[in-house]
């Protein structure tokens, strides 16, 4: 009897050993995400293009001239803004079938980030890290945003490394950091926004100036990252329209640019994150009640936390920031008091008003009834969305008929600015009229730009052969079926040859 008990606590404390707990976490990660992800489709016409510069990286190394997307500025100014991001990825899709590594580094990518963030937890003493990690991996906003083929995790775990840094004062490994993120991520900068909030917090709190010493670091780091660049200098000119123009001017009141950057609505975001926001509801009275015991920690998560909101209002694509910040602001707040002074806070609230009975009642039925339904209609909302999308193979045998039989490095004009993905990444022997964002375009040449779009909505329907050829300087159209204004036009026109067709498109060569 006594084996049998002393067995027993063994096995319950391997299985509550807080590294067993960890483990778990990841591997709970690993399994979600690989569900999502079990398909031949990307939900995101720009894993395409990581693929071809993973390949071209292993097969020539950086990347440098981009002659692929001839009418934007990315001819003369690309730069590789992900390029620690393709390192990463580029053993994983050239010694795997690139389908299969793309995603097996995609999920690595993203389940390590929700690991991280409840290790950071755990080594700034802050309480259910594990917990809030759970609950990011099942809120669906940030599931989706993760599980893109794009740099988004990798950011997110040097961004959280950042703050583990800031706090720990550990200055030599925060400016190899900031370092590494500037060639890891285009959007660096949101790490020198989140020093200054910390720093600034900090410095309220002990007056002593030593506090603002990781500002100038980051600073450093980043200075150091841009000029000790494969790209340098004309990565400069490339931030400011990719960070400034692209991310925080926006032309969608202009042009029509990707879904992304459209705002989320209010009450989407709080049903699409219905878990998160019960538990920062909760957190923002636990704040705001106890607000002198509040440290410099938690008033910077706090800060943290409105600046998330601030942004995923603005653009959706922010999610990605609005969840973990929201998270670590749940994890300060609750860090504050133990859990059985938050049980007794709560019932002293629950005994205070007849009111906080109502918002107590509320608050449970939305949990049991409410949270759940929002969650399974959002589960296989996300499921549909990642695993449907855009097939490995959309447009291959037009762009591989194309770059066997038609003229290599000659322009193709393309009926839309999200095919340029596809059509690089299955054939690169010819060039492309725009892509990755069609605010490239918009600023090379503006005139251009709406020429481009009346020809590829129907609205030009005279001398199109002439204007393909003189002002675009192409040889062949590729146009997409759905296209149909624009198919139309160019059948009225002798000189447009029908070269290829198959079920998803159509290829005329210019002959004149």
């Amino acid at each position: 009897m006594k084996m049998t008990r002393l067995l027993f606590m063994k096995l319950y404390k391997l299985i509550f050993n807080i590294y067993t707990k960890f483990f778990l976490l990841f591997i709970f990660c690993v399994l979600l995400f690989t569900y999502f992800q079990l398909s031949e489709n990307f939900p995101d016409p720009d894993a395409f293009y990581h693929l071809k510069i993973g390949h071209l990286i292993w097969q020539n190394g950086v990347v440098v001239d981009f002659p692929w997307a001839q009418y934007t500025v990315l001819k003369d100014y690309y730069i590789d803004h992900h390029l620690l991001y393709h390192f990463v990825l580029s053993p994983f899709v050239n010694l795997l079938h690139p389908l299969v590594g793309v995603k097996v580094a995609t999920i690595l990518l993203a389940s390590s980030f929700i690991f991280l963030f409840a290790l950071i937890a755990r080594a700034l003493k802050l309480k259910a890290g594990i917990l809030l990690g759970v609950i990011m991996a099942v809120t669906i906003p940030l599931t989706f945003r993760l599980n893109l083929v794009k740099a988004n995790s990798l950011s997110l775990i040097i961004l959280f490394l950042g703050i583990y840094l800031v706090v720990k004062k550990k200055y030599i490994w925060l400016f190899l950091l900031s370092f590494l993120y500037v060639w890891a991520y285009g959007g660096f900068a949101v790490l020198l926004l989140v020093a200054i909030i910390f720093c600034m917090a900090r410095f309220a709190e002990t007056k002593h100036a030593s506090s603002l010493l990781p500002i100038p670091i980051v600073l450093g780091g980043f200075i150091a990252g841009i000029i000790i660049n494969p790209y340098f200098p004309k990565n400069l000119w490339f931030y400011w329209q990719q960070v400034v123009q692209i991310g925080l001017v926006n032309y969608q009141d202009k042009i029509g640019v990707g879904g992304e950057w459209y705002p989320y609505g209010f009450v989407e975001l709080i049903t699409g994150c219905s878990l998160l926001t019960v538990l920062m509801v909760t957190a923002l009275l636990i704040f705001f009640i106890f607000i002198k015991k509040q440290s410099a920690l938690s008033w910077a998560s706090f800060i943290l936390y409105a600046l998330g909101l601030f942004l995923v209002l603005k653009s959706r694509r922010y999610i990605e920031y609005y969840v973990p910040f929201t998270a670590f602001f749940i994890v300060n707040v609750f860090s504050i008091f133990s859990a059985k002074q938050i049980i007794i806070w709560l019932i002293k609230f629950w005994h205070y008003h007849f009111i906080n009975k109502v918002f107590c009642f509320i608050a449970v039925i939305y949990i049991l009834l409410v949270v759940p339904a929002i969650a399974y209609k959002d589960f296989k909302i996300n499921l549909r969305d990642l695993r449907g999308g855009i097939s490995y193979n959309k447009f291959a045998p037009a762009m591989e008929w194309l770059q066997k039989n038609g003229e290599k490095n000659t322009i193709v004009l393309h009926s839309d600015w999200d095919e340029f993905p596809m059509l690089l990444f299955h054939n690169s022997d010819n060039y492309y009229i725009v892509g990755l964002d069609p605010t490239f375009m918009y600023k090379y040449d503006e005139k251009k730009y709406w020429q481009w779009v009346d020809i590829t909505t129907g609205k030009q329907k005279e001398s199109l052969p002439k204007i393909i050829k003189n002002d675009f300087q192409a040889k062949y159209v590729f146009l997409e079926k759905d296209h149909t204004a624009m198919d139309d036009n160019m059948q009225n026109f002798s000189q447009f040859t029908l070269i290829y067709e198959d079920d998803e498109a159509k290829i005329y060569k210019l002959e004149m």
